[in-house]
């Protein structure tokens, strides 16, 4: 599919962060992050979409390389597609 689950986000990152960041692997159309919600708390995970799925392949591949803030993220195929 075209999305991938990520997770092991620093709990201060935003969607449009995660979207930016995962541009490196290719063009993002959409990014969520998953919050509490009564809190508002970031959960620590999210979802990036991919205009192709040779990009969301590519995210899976690199993207543990590349960690954001600091965090190393864990990036598989989003099953719930």
């Amino acid at each position: 599919g075209t999305r991938v689950f990520v997770q092991g986000l620093p709990t201060s990152v935003t969607w449009k962060e995660l979207k930016d960041h995962f541009r490196i692997a290719g063009e993002v159309v959409f990014a969520s992050v998953s919050a509490d919600r009564v809190t508002r708390e970031s959960k620590g995970h999210g979802i990036v979409q991919y205009e192709t799925t040779d990009m969301a392949e590519n995210a899976i591949k690199i993207m543990r390389n590349h960690p954001l803030d600091g965090y190393q993220l864990y990036v598989r195929e989003d099953v719930q597609e």
